[in-house]
């Protein structure tokens, strides 16, 4: 008699494969973290009546800086694929994916943190 075993039982995969499949999804969640870290402020803002700039400056902020976080880091990738191509001879294949799945998350929630800090540290131009 065969017993029967789940369709998936994270103790049966390898230490590595845990930690690719961690650093996956940190990255794909990274923007949404900072986003709730984000949200978190804002409502502790408004709570503590702190004077800060408006909500429409910090997401018009976090929206530019994370377009450019993208941007620089795909032209960052860019550059690497060619210069490994024709440093080495070899395709490197996997650095779309890279980009898709990691980098570009991971550079878009940077430009939201580096937006979220300017809001934070910045006083509110209208306010005495």
């Amino acid at each position: 008699m065969q017993s029967r075993t789940p369709a998936f039982k994270w103790s049966n995969y390898s230490s590595a494969l845990k930690t690719r499949f961690m650093i996956l999804l940190m990255g794909l969640v990274s923007p949404l973290l900072i986003a709730a870290l984000a949200i978190i402020l804002v409502v502790y803002v408004k709570l503590a009546a702190l004077k800060k700039p408006s909500i429409a400056f910090l997401i018009g902020r976090s929206l530019l800086y994370a377009v450019i976080g993208v941007i620089a880091s795909l032209v960052l990738v860019i550059i690497w694929m060619i210069w490994y191509e024709s440093s080495t001879g070899y395709g490197a294949g996997n650095a779309p994916l890279a980009w898709i799945f990691f980098y570009g998350p991971v550079s878009a929630a940077l430009g939201q943190l580096a937006a979220l800090t300017q809001w934070w540290f910045r006083r509110s131009a209208a306010l005495p």
